[in-house]
């Protein structure tokens, strides 16, 4: 499970910045690469052999990499959640693309609300079950340029997941991007 997980990730990723890549030499309106470390509460719903519905919440963490203009934001996110005590993980690697809404109401502001969609692929792991699959859903959030090299975001992501043993994830996330 673990290498068809890695092989998703690494093609995700090539595609994701390949699309942020494409606008990072145009010079109208170009993109600003990031790199950037999330955190937040999450919330799981699955199966587990011992119980049907499984609603688990914990802390998930994350790692995004990507690019962003005035208009748009694309990015890979890597995040893994483990809740010791239900002995329930994931780890999950995602596309998101991000429209900034309403730029003609924020322009020359520091913030900057989004929504988006998302799709990847994931792992989930419980007391005897271990199950891959394509996972899909949105977002909806705020970010907030904090200096000229740091951004700050704020959001609510949803997914839904192909496999039945894992039935969807939702988490609020606060992350933290460098800029460069």
């Amino acid at each position: 499970m673990f290498k068809r997980f890695t092989i998703a990730s690494a093609v995700l990723a090539i595609v994701s910045f390949a699309h942020a890549g494409a606008d990072v030499f145009d010079t109208e309106d170009a993109s600003n690469p990031f790199i950037g470390l999330e955190i937040g509460g999450t919330f799981v719903q699955g199966d587990t052999d011992t119980a049907k519905a499984y609603r688990g919440k914990n802390i998930s963490v994350g790692l995004r990499l990507g690019a962003q203009n005035e208009q748009w934001r694309s990015m890979v996110l890597f995040d893994y959640y483990n809740n010791k005590t239900d002995k329930q993980k994931y780890e999950r690697a995602l596309i998101q693309v991000d429209y900034f809404v309403m730029p003609d109401t924020f322009a020359g502001t520091q913030i900057k609300p989004y929504v988006g969609i998302n799709g990847g692929y994931a792992n989930y792991e419980s007391k005897g079950i271990d199950a891959s699959g394509v996972t899909y859903g949105g977002q909806f959030g705020v970010q907030a340029t904090v200096s000229e090299h740091i951004d700050v975001d704020l959001g609510y992501r949803y997914s839904i997941a192909r496999q039945k043993e894992l039935g969807n994830i939702g988490n609020i996330a606060l992350g933290v991007h460098y800029v460069y």
